[in-house]
């Protein structure tokens, strides 16, 4: 009767066995030390509106300030070189501010004196663009512009007589500028910096706090009171600077493949 045998690989059989690849968690933060090749990027800030009012209609205000406000939206996140980076998307932003002023009941007859106290706040949307240089590991500096346009004007006043302290106005609510001339902005364009630190949360999932300023080259509203100067007519508008902080998060949709600098046998 044959004996049955079973068929050795001369070369490998008794070869011993290869261990695993060990994977350090160095490697792993270099993997994701720069985010995603490209990724979705979400953020929500909290916002001062600052008011800034040129000085040659700043003494009609006793008081002219900004308020809070926030910003949020998303888009898309592109790195094109491992310390350079891209992204853009939809904007959102609430701006507040305030005005305290003196103004006529416009009769020429019985003219009258007012106190008017008006809050202002306006909601944009629009888009946003950020040129991305990752200074570290842990922090990137970025160039942001952003484009919105008004999407609704609402404002309340009150007002008191100085005149005839007897007589009591309701409070009003406005849907455009109160004063006569005034009008709202139709859109804002914002230039500024943003500077973020990272939280590696896994190598698909980066969450940056951040510290933004911007500067916006739009007025707040038109005032319609132009003074002429060394080069030319020149409107006194009313803007904005705006301080944010707040949080982005990121999320990588192609990420960087792991690559071994060596292994253990």
């Amino acid at each position: 009767m044959p004996f049955l045998a079973l068929a050795q690989v001369e070369d490998d059989y008794y070869a011993p066995e290869e261990k695993r690849a060990v994977v350090t968690k160095e490697e792993v933060r270099d993997m994701s030390r720069w985010g995603p090749k490209l990724g979705i990027e979400l953020h929500v800030a909290v916002a001062y509106n600052h008011l800034m009012v040129p000085g040659s209609i700043a003494g009609a205000f006793s008081k002219s300030m900004g308020g809070v406000g926030m910003d949020a939206g998303g888009g898309i996140r592109v790195r094109l070189y491992h310390k350079l980076a891209m992204a853009g998307g939809f904007n959102f932003a609430i701006r507040n501010f305030s005005l305290s002023y003196e103004a006529t009941n416009g009769d020429t007859i019985n003219p009258h004196t007012l106190a008017v106290e008006e809050d202002v706040t306006m909601y944009f949307m629009g888009f946003y663009h950020k040129t991305i240089f990752e200074l570290s590991r842990k922090i990137h500096l970025a160039l942001a512009f952003q484009y919105t346009w008004i999407n609704q004007y609402k404002g309340h006043a009150a007002v008191e007589d100085l005149t005839d302290p007897t007589i009591i106005y309701a409070p009003m609510d406005l849907d455009r500028p109160l004063l006569d001339g005034w009008k709202s902005t139709t859109e804002q364009a914002e230039l500024g910096i943003e500077f973020a630190y990272k939280l590696h949360i896994a190598p698909e999932l980066i969450i940056k706090p951040y510290l933004g300023l911007g500067m916006v080259f739009s007025p707040a509203v038109h005032t319609g009171y132009s003074v002429v100067g060394l080069f030319g007519e020149s409107e006194q508008n009313p803007n904005f600077v705006n301080l944010r902080l707040g949080v982005i998060i990121e999320t990588g949709l192609w990420l960087d493949k792991l690559k071994l600098k060596n292994s253990a046998r």
